[in-house]
């Protein structure tokens, strides 16, 4: 059983944003959505006076990680190696708040799930999409594109008011 967790996150206008971000995650089992959650976060949710990008990506997949069945056993994918190296074992934590920071530690250490991490490329061609790959090699997944499309849709909804 193939059992995976994908991640995403952006800014709602530029980055960092003073509006806000978005936030997005999928669950899949045996290339099958089983369950999938997003949201929108404004700057003062944070304690911050701007968003950035790298922030809602970690807070996606934070997010994510919360929401695990426990037992979890899989894969977690993002598109940010930044986001790779917080959620496994970096000690680098600039710009984020301290309250996120160890809730990342957290789960980092929790023994209610057990699951590696793995670099997707993002924005994939449909091309790419098709072969797996983009050029640069990284892989790419329809399940990334999902949730990279709910940030947008709600960033766009948020700014059509």
């Amino acid at each position: 059983m193939t059992v995976a967790l994908y991640t995403d996150g952006g800014t709602v206008g530029r980055n960092p944003s003073p509006i806000g971000g978005t936030w997005a995650w999928c669950l899949v089992v045996n290339d099958k959505l089983v369950d999938e959650y997003c949201g929108l976060v404004e700057p003062t949710d944070m304690g911050m006076e701007t968003i950035s990008n790298n922030l809602m990506e970690l807070y996606a997949a934070l997010r994510g990680i919360e929401a695990l069945p426990e037992g979890f056993n899989g894969r977690v994918y993002t598109d940010s190696l930044i986001t790779l190296y917080r959620i496994t074992y970096s000690e680098s934590f600039n710009g984020v708040p301290e309250w996120l920071k160890e809730r990342v530690k957290e789960a980092r250490s929790c023994r209610k799930w057990f699951y590696d991490c793995v670099l997707l490329g993002g924005h994939p061609s449909k091309k790419e999409l098709a072969e797996g790959r983009r050029k640069d090699g990284k892989m790419v997944s329809k399940w990334n594109v999902r949730v990279d499309k709910a940030c947008s849709a709600l960033a766009k909804n948020w700014l059509a008011g």
